[in-house]
């Protein structure tokens, strides 16, 4: 695979975030950068689909001491997973999002499989979307 920092050529990027955090597209895994910025991309992922605003993510990586420089390191971060994930990670507004298809998220994918299983050992099965 060539590894492209073209964010239009990445293509869908799956997440791991039961057990250590991970990504992979195409079976490779991506490279994440260091341990704030996978912070940025922790927090991004525990709501995905959902604008987190700036100050969140800052408290959230600085635990609310954060440095002068904060927002302008917050978005050197973001526009390294950019790089690095493709569209996946955005800007909104004056905050940032995950935007994700359910599939390629595993805690996602786990909460689904979980629902599907319970409902036909209670002998009511999935009947799908």
């Amino acid at each position: 695979m060539t590894r492209s920092s073209d964010p239009a050529r990445i293509s869908t990027v799956e997440f791991r975030v039961l057990g250590p955090l991970s990504a992979f597209s195409e079976g490779e895994p991506r490279k994440l950068g260091g341990r704030r910025q996978q912070m940025v991309l922790a927090v991004l992922l525990s709501t995905p689909n959902e604008v987190i605003s700036q100050d969140a993510l800052i408290d959230s990586v600085w635990s609310g001491s954060p440095p002068e420089s904060a927002v302008t390191t917050l978005h050197s971060y973001v526009s390294n997973l950019r790089k690095i994930l493709g569209g996946s990670i955005g800007r909104d507004g004056t905050g940032y999002i995950a935007r994700l298809e359910e599939s390629v998220l595993d805690s996602v994918e786990f909460e689904r499989l979980s629902i599907e299983a319970r409902e036909t050992l209670s002998g009511e099965p999935h009947r799908g979307p």
